[in-house]
């Protein structure tokens, strides 16, 4: 929920995470950011099956930052994905699947020279990652309209 900034009355994100206007003043309610929260409902909502989590997560990242996602994909028959790596400013979030179990990674880098890494639930993860990307649709008005479909 945001503040209307003209009445102070709560509004609530459209279908595609952005602020629109407000209900009761018609003020418009923000910058038509993407909301983290409802980016990382829906890059989680798979996260019950892992191996739909990771292909859903991967289609969405790779439409939205073709230039910053790298997907590593495996396997004999049919390619899944095993490792969706997404380079975020000076963040790195990387998700790698081994049989049915997901890890998740986040590295902090500077100048290519990676200065801590660690390993955080992949809730967390999530949440992390949805509001790097976010920033980052604040920046590039196609990143956003991706992140705009995806949220639909």
């Amino acid at each position: 929920m945001h503040k209307c900034p003209n009445c102070g009355a709560q509004i609530s994100p459209g279908p595609d995470g952005r602020i629109g206007e407000c209900p009761y003043c018609s003020a418009h309610g923000g910058t038509g950011a993407i909301d983290p929260a409802a980016l990382a409902a829906t890059l989680g909502r798979e996260m019950n099956d892992v191996h739909k989590f990771i292909e859903h997560l991967a289609e969405t990242l790779e439409e939205a930052f073709p230039g910053q996602v790298t997907v590593e994909k495996g396997g004999f028959f049919s390619k899944h994905v095993k490792k969706v790596e997404v380079q975020a400013k000076q963040l790195v979030f990387r998700l790698e699947l081994h049989g049915s179990h997901v890890t998740a990674h986040k590295t902090r880098a500077v100048g290519g020279i990676s200065l801590k890494n660690e390993a955080i639930p992949v809730a967390q993860w999530v949440q992390e990652l949805s509001a790097a990307l976010s920033q980052m649709a604040a920046e590039s008005q196609q990143a956003h309209q991706a992140l705009a479909r995806a949220l639909r």
